[in-house]
């Protein structure tokens, strides 16, 4: 028979079990995953697709649905299992069945086990579910990549075939121009009033730009190019003062277009060339910002002049072939041309832009730091470009415009993100240098000395390059093609997290908990600094209370931040034991001296037997005490040689300290004279130098007044010592 107090701890831990696994039945039915629907729709999905030919963006979104599925489903998995474990838990607690038990007992018992069916039922199911669509997901991610394979390697004709037509067929190109300069061009559609409108508004907007000209440049050679953040604006500056009218004139006209045929279809080719000259000049500006910027601002990148303008000339001629392939390709002029005049012009627009490109990277293979590491990548850029032109030419034209597309959008991301990542270095350098007002204010706010570091800044910078570098890499696969199901699956683990043995990481999770660890000790020395500054000053603590104050509650600060960034970042607690166990060993073999040292600065923390500020003599070392840390403290040496005295020397061993309790302090001065001096004369004489001096202590009480005594006969001289006591002794 099971004591009564025995079954009701069973029944309290069989309820609260039951009530855990309730909760997580409710987290479950959120999921909203009813399996026989669900099963239907994955059933519908299949058959649409593979029952006919899908179009692209039919098996994007069945991969985007069944995607949301499986996560679903896996969601659902992974709050079961540890919901049914509870609950096998709770029946072990309970014991195996017997005749005599209490009734209590059995209705708990036989709760649980209805409870425990139900999970094993659910847990099926969704297991069910997430294997049926995570094989729906492979398939349909197979198909896509076969589609996609099937488009890049579709063969129509190769240039020599297409010349041959044109000539056969010269007629189309004439018929073309014509139709495009009287039909298509879209001058019709403007009346006599649009006219007027566009030549007033050419006339105001230049004027408006040249004049709004003068106030860029005056703010430009305002600004003070002494970083890379203000040089970057500044010649941003200059670009947009040099190119503001022109900005202005295309953009009105583009505006005015847009109001004006923004129901007309086909768009006329005047509109669309007022937009691609807009677009055009805003490139033409950017690549002035970066390259060959002009006066008053000066070169920002670390390139020789020569080449940086160079480099600035080929990409305005490659901005210059986008303008005109954004116009080629556009949708009135690829409607208007034959498809064989069309795929023609095509592949002597793609001939330009390939020897431009390659002329560009070849001059990037001279940027002085790529001059021998960067041959590899130079040689593989212009294998690539070969590639595209040979495949254009010979009528793989949906594999040249995705390698070209690939490439193009490569260098344009990696341009990007170098600007953001030396705005971001900047920043970061900025802060723990103090350059700019704000930066030292926040340094002043945080209590920080001059060259002291920013307390969780270092994580920062590596979080925020690690956030960096990986959406640079999902920019880049994205560009080369990354499927949806791809996207989908990185951003499964990302938030999801993976298995590493027993272990799962949620690199999700791992970066909230270096931000939130990162941001805690910052808070933690702004806390430090209200602490030492203001409020511990208004207590009658001494000053060595008070720094023992102020070190403990940044001990303390680092271990809430420690134990806070650990608990988001997902680390289970329960292994502390197993960490502990480890330590110990390594204490016992190698750690002890740094165990010994770390409790011996928690000792005098605590203690407070030597403090900043104290003069000191420790074995062979005399000085003034600097900083007390966890492991050692600083001792400065009347030559001004810092000495690093290990903690425990200050526990362990006798140590001297001349000003624990005050700074009173004795000193003795030797004084030799003359053989046949009169000693009456010289102890007078001494004695009255000693109480005439302000800082000698002269009545008794406290201390002894001065003395001069005699001391010896010395080789030429009779020896004499002035004893006294002094209000400082560090003085």
């Amino acid at each position: 028979m099971i004591p009564t107090r025995i079954q009701t701890g069973f029944i309290g831990l069989a309820s609260m079990s039951l009530f855990l696994a309730v909760t997580a039945a409710l987290a479950v039915e959120d999921l909203d995953l009813e399996f026989t629907r669900t099963q239907a729709v994955l059933g519908v999905i299949e058959r649409g697709i593979f029952a006919g030919k899908a179009s692209d963006q039919e098996i994007s979104e069945a991969i985007r649905r069944t995607t949301s599925l499986r996560t679903r489903s896996k969601q659902c998995v992974s709050i079961l299992e540890p919901e049914v474990a509870r609950v096998d838990q709770a029946l072990n607690a309970l014991g195996e069945p017997s005749a005599d038990e209490a009734a209590g007992v059995k209705k708990e018992r036989k709760s649980l086990t209805i409870q425990r069916n139900q999970y094993d039922g659910r847990l099926a199911e969704c297991r069910i579910l997430a294997t049926r669509s995570d094989g729906l997901v492979d398939r349909l991610t197979q198909l896509q990549q076969a589609k996609l394979r099937r488009h890049l390697l579709s063969k129509g004709l190769d240039v020599r075939a297409l010349v041959l037509d044109s000539l056969r067929n010269p007629a189309q190109w004439w018929d073309f121009s014509k139709n495009l300069l009287t039909e298509g061009f879209g001058v019709k559609y403007l009346n006599p009033n649009q006219t007027a409108i566009l030549a007033i508004m050419a006339i105001l907007g230049t004027a408006f730009g040249l004049w709004l000209k003068r106030g860029f440049m005056g703010f430009a050679r305002a600004i003070p190019a002494d970083t890379f953040s203000s040089r970057l604006t500044q010649a941003t500056a200059t670009s947009v003062a040099h190119y503001l009218p022109a900005l202005i004139l295309f953009g009105a006209f583009s505006v005015f277009m847009l109001v004006n045929f923004r129901l007309a279809r086909p768009i006329p080719f005047i509109a669309l060339l007022c937009y691609g000259l807009f677009g055009f000049t805003l490139v033409l500006t950017i690549i002035r910002s970066l390259l060959n910027p002009l006066p008053p601002a000066r070169q920002i990148t670390p390139l020789p002049e020569k080449l940086d303008r160079a480099m600035a000339r080929r990409l305005t001629v490659l901005a210059l072939l986008s303008l005109i392939g954004a116009l080629l390709f556009a949708t009135l002029v690829s409607q208007s041309l034959a498809q064989n005049a069309f795929d023609l012009a095509r592949g002597i627009y793609i001939t330009f832009l390939v020897i431009n490109s390659a002329s560009l990277i070849w001059l990037i293979g001279r940027i002085p730091a790529l001059v021998r590491s960067g041959r590899g990548i130079r040689f593989v850029l212009l294998l690539l470009l070969a590639v595209i032109l040979a495949a254009e030419l010979l009528g793989y034209r949906n594999l040249s415009y995705y390698l070209l597309a690939g490439l193009g959008g490569t260098l344009g991301i990696f341009v990007v993100f170098w600007v953001i990542g030396k705005l971001l270095s900047e920043f970061f350098s900025g802060l723990d240098a103090g350059r700019r007002n704000w930066q030292r204010t926040v340094r002043k706010r945080l209590g920080l000395g001059y060259h002291e570091p920013i307390p969780g800044l270092t994580a920062l910078r590596f979080l925020t390059g690690l956030v960096l570098w990986a959406t640079l890499g999902l920019f880049l696969l994205r560009v080369w093609g990354l499927s949806d199901a791809g996207l989908a699956l990185i951003l499964e683990y990302l938030v999801d997290g993976f298995q590493v043995g027993k272990i799962k990481v949620v690199p999700s999770k791992v970066l909230i908990g270096l931000l939130i660890f990162a941001l805690l000790l910052t808070a933690t020395r702004w806390f430090k600094g209200l602490l030492a500054k203001r409020w511990i000053r208004r207590t009658r603590l001494d000053s060595g209370a008070r720094e023992a104050m102020v070190s403990i509650t940044g001990y303390v600060g680092f271990i809430i931040a420690a134990l806070v960034g650990l608990s988001m970042a997902g680390f289970n607690f329960q292994n502390i034991a197993i960490v502990a166990g480890a330590l110990s060993v390594g204490i016992g073999f190698g750690l002890q001296n740094v165990v010994n040292n770390f409790v011996s600065g928690l000792i005098m923390l605590f203690e407070r037997p030597v403090r900043t500020g104290d003069w000191v003599v420790v074995g062979a070392t005399q000085g003034w005490v600097k900083r007390i840390r966890v492991r050692a403290t600083e001792v400065q040496t009347f030559d001004r040689t810092d000495v690093i005295v290990p903690n425990s020397e200050f526990i362990s061993n006798q140590v001297s300290n001349w000003t624990l309790r005050d700074r009173y302090g004795r000193i003795i001065v030797p004084v030799g004279v003359g053989y046949g001096s009169d000693i009456y004369l010289v102890k007078k004489l001494l004695s009255d130098i000693a109480h005439s001096h302000p800082q000698i202590l002269t009545k008794g009480g406290i201390v002894h007044a001065p003395k001069v005594l005699f001391i010896a006969f010395g080789d030429n001289a009779l020896m004499f010592e002035i004893r006294c006591f002094v209000t400082n002794i560090a003085e």
